[in-house]
């Protein structure tokens, strides 16, 4: 496979592929963007892969958050099925939370997104009820990005009491089933679903089986 150097052939790699982490260990990740390009990292420019990431968030196309071992990924319109399949059985947040398998944290903030589709992270951080550096609310958020529940949905920056927007930016947050609908005809069994994804991996080399069902099930119930 060529290096990745545009968002365009990102965007392509996506379809192509159906998902790709995007950056951090391969030997959780099987492969990732950061081990497909050989672009400069950070330095603001268009054709750096931090810019890239903010780009798919907002334009939609693709789903983009936390999906893999907690680290940040891409998902093509077509897996999302798929692995809402794997990663909860296709289940609502409500089935889950009833039978004990979501947290408490999870629910304070999934009670947010029932009330609105998007969020900034400091609104959504005060409305669901957590305040100053809380790794409750960040487990919280891993886990419903990891059950996608929930995705990056772009990036916004705070508004200063003159209107002006200061600090670095902070991630948006969005509804999977709003902002990527899945057809509604029937839901895909775990197991055709897992051989979809599979077939994913398979397309990019010879991995172990294990290791890619790892990656496949991470953050979900069987993760």
């Amino acid at each position: 496979m060529q290096p990745i150097r545009t968002l365009e052939q990102l965007e392509q790699a996506i379809d192509r592929i159906g998902f790709l982490p995007y950056a951090g260990s391969e030997k959780q990740s099987l492969f990732t963007l950061e081990s497909m390009t050989d672009n400069v990292w950070f330095d603001g420019s268009e054709t750096d892969p931090w810019v890239w990431r903010a780009e798919i968030a907002k334009k939609g196309a693709q789903a983009y958050g936390k999906f893999f071992h907690r680290r940040a990924g891409f998902v093509s319109r077509r897996c999302i099925p798929a692995f809402i399949a794997v990663r909860r059985d296709s289940r609502s947040f409500d089935e889950l939370y009833e039978d004990g398998l979501v947290s408490r944290g999870a629910r304070q903030v999934w009670n947010c997104f029932e009330q609105r589709v998007e969020w900034t992270f400091q609104d959504l951080k005060r409305e669901s009820g957590f305040s100053g550096q809380s790794r409750e609310f960040e487990a919280a958020m891993a886990e419903l990005q990891g059950l996608l529940f929930v995705c990056i949905s772009g990036q916004s920056r705070r508004i200063s009491r003159s209107g002006e927007p200061y600090g670095w930016p902070n991630n948006d947050f969005g509804r999977m089933d709003v902002l990527f609908p899945s057809p509604q005809d029937g839901q895909m069994e775990p197991e055709q679903a897992e051989r979809i994804l599979l077939d994913c991996v398979r397309a990019m080399g010879a991995f172990p089986e294990k290791a890619a069902l790892r990656l496949l099930r991470a953050g979900g119930l069987r993760g």
